[in-house]
This record gives structure tokens, sequence and C-alpha cells, in this order.
């Protein structure tokens, strides 16, 4: 990305940045004890418009696959109109040993009052591999096909250099490292071309479109 120098320090550096992260992003902790596994949903950024005035009514579902318990089943409330909803909710799913061999499945869904709901993105975790390892982090939302068998987290890197971005725009323009906007004009004016920095030399060729002309710079910097 190309940027004045003054204004690199505004910009945050897209190097390394996953691309592929299209469905936004879920902040999870979920861990287990005493034969319980303790989920909480904490927020979303950055989801997919989901309805015409280009938001998003989004909740979250939780299960365990191949589980037909309907006390198994839970969901959040719906944050309407919002694209960076927070629920801050806690769930608790009892487990037995035989459900270590199962997945946890997160899915969040677009809830529409006048038609079927709208998958917006999902993952999984292992029950076995939360026994062993909790998770407190951002994670990808992926596709119905993905989610099904894959968590990925985001990048500490990513969410850090996000945070510190939105801090940067938060700060007065009178501290603008020194800038004031009478030097920022006069730098404009200065980068600015303009057809009177060129001479004329001689016209090339004319045609239906008018007169290409050759043109050299009257100044070098």
């Amino acid at each position: 990305m190309n940027v004045h120098k003054r204004c690199e320090k505004y910009v945050p550096r897209l190097c390394g940045i996953d691309h592929t992260e299209r469905l936004g992003r879920i902040y999870l902790k979920v861990n287990y004890k005493d034969m319980t596994l303790f989920v909480h949903v904490k927020e979303a950024k950055n989801l997919v418009p989901m309805d015409p005035n280009g938001l998003a009514d989004p909740y979250v579902k939780l299960k365990l696959t191949g589980d037909n318990e309907k006390s198994r089943k839970l969901k959040t409330k719906v944050i309407k109109a919002s694209l960076n909803p927070e629920w801050n909710e806690t769930f608790t799913i009892d487990v037995n040993a035989e459900d270590e061999s199962k997945r946890l499945m997160i899915e969040m869904w677009d809830w529409d009052r006048a038609s079927r709901d709208d998958f917006m993105g999902a993952l999984s975790f292992g029950v076995s591999e939360i026994i062993k390892r909790p998770v407190d982090c951002w994670f990808r939302l992926l596709s119905r096909e993905e989610g099904e068998f894959y968590s990925i987290p985001c990048s500490e890197e990513t969410s850090n250099l996000f945070s510190s971005y939105d801090s940067k725009c938060m700060t007065s323009p009178n501290d603008w490292s020194g800038h004031n906007l009478e030097e920022i004009r006069i730098q404009s004016k200065q980068d600015t071309l303009r057809i009177s920095d060129f001479k004329f030399l001689r016209i090339l060729g004319r045609g239906s479109f008018g007169k290409v002309s050759k043109n050299a710079r009257e100044k070098e910097y």
C-alpha cells in the first residue's frame, strides 16, 4: 500500500494479515472441568452483511456433533443490526466418556423474521482436545464444510495490529507528529503535477480522440 510518509503511522501494516479471513472472527473461551464444558461466547467482528440494510442480526448456536439431546443444543441471544456483536454469554454442557470422541460445533446464523435464518460461519473443537488444552482467543469463522472439522485461531499479532490502529485513529488531528494543516497543504501542492509544469515539444498524432502531444517537464526535482 502506497501512502505518504507522514501518514504511515496511521495506516495498519498489512504484511502477514490473513487475507482468507472472509467471514469474520469470533472470540471464544472454552475449558473443561468436572465432566463439564464451559463455553464463553464473547464477541465477533468483521461479519459479512446479510440484510438489505448492510448489517446482520447474528446469534451463535452450540451443540455436540451427533447429539440429539435438545438440552445440549444451545444458542445466544440475537444481536440486532450489527456486524460487530457482543454477547458475553457463558454456557455449560455436561459430557461423559462417550462424548470425548465428539466435536463441539459452533455456528453463527443471521436471524430473519420472514424467512429461514442464514448461515454466517462455523468452527468446531474436538472434546478430547478441549479436555487436554482449553482455548481463549479469536478464531476465524469458516465455511460450513471446513467448520465441521476445524478451528483456526487468528494471529495474535493481527489482533494487536488492529488494536494499535484503532487507538491511533482516535488521536486528535493536532497530535499528528507536529504536522499542522498549513504544512500539509504546502506539501500537497508540491506533490501535485500541473499542465504548466510541462513544455510543449510537438504533436505526435491526431484522431477521433483528439491530439496526442509530446511534452517534457520544465523543472526536474
